[in-house]
């Protein structure tokens, strides 16, 4: 390690995302250690005054862009109410009254409230397996389920494409880091050649780069698989949770 920061430090700010407020929390930090200010021994070198800029930079570049919060799947919570239905018996069958509300809710499943798709998860986890009470409540509860599944689905791959475009940072800004990383790699390996040291550097660096890519393209990948599959088998819901 060359001084106050470390090539793991370079690489680190290379692949965090300032569009996000928690990676620009991260990246601030990291621009406090380059300076010194969290050791309490303010002081400056050549590879941390590099990072530093380079992290300004990428900073200044980029405004936060946070992704809206993950789908809430109603039945959240069906664990905790399905033990109060249950009482202290292992199962329970439906009550009178249980079925009579099963048979009032909307058949629509996107007109069922949350709370009342929480208590029919809840009651499929209080009723006997294989029962004629878990079916009456699985073949209300399974088109149900596969409704807001098919929505959570759409909101991870939103948020997916959201951020599939890799930061873009100008070759200005990504020699900031370069050189960063290539004085630490120096100073870590005395003998290594200058030149040598900026060609590991950057390879490095291009990695990191690379991979982050790959990344955000396999997380819209995987998101859009979900939900092919969903809109194909949404059946498949009916044993799932």
């Amino acid at each position: 390690m060359a001084g106050l920061v470390s090539q793991e430090d370079v690489l680190e700010a290379v692949r965090l995302d300032p569009r996000r407020s928690i990676d620009r929390g991260k990246l601030q930090f990291l621009a406090a250690k380059c300076s010194g200010k969290l050791s309490g021994q303010p002081q400056v070198n050549q590879p941390g005054i590099k990072l530093r800029e380079y992290i300004a930079a990428k900073l200044e570049r980029y405004d936060v862009e946070d992704e809206p919060a993950g789908y809430r799947l109603p039945w959240a919570r069906s664990a905790t109410t399905a033990a109060v239905i249950r009482g202290s018996q292992e199962t329970k069958a439906l009550e009178p009254s249980d079925i009579l509300w099963i048979s009032r809710l909307p058949t629509e499943p996107d007109k069922v409230a949350d709370a009342d798709v929480e208590r029919l998860a809840a009651l499929a986890l209080a009723t006997p397996v294989r029962s004629s009470d878990r079916h009456l409540v699985d073949s209300v509860l399974a088109p149900v389920r596969a409704h807001h599944e098919r929505r959570a689905a759409e909101a991870d791959l939103s948020n997916a494409k959201r951020y599939a475009r890799p930061v873009d940072a100008s070759t200005s800004i990504t020699n900031h880091a370069a050189s960063a990383l290539s004085q630490i790699i120096k100073a870590d390996e005395p003998n290594l050649y200058a030149d040598e040291a900026g060609v590991r550097a950057l390879r490095q660096i291009n990695e990191v780069v690379e991979q982050d890519a790959s990344a955000r393209v396999a997380r819209v990948e995987q998101a859009e698989q979900r939900l092919a599959d969903l809109s194909s088998h949404p059946e498949s819901l009916q044993a799932a949770g």
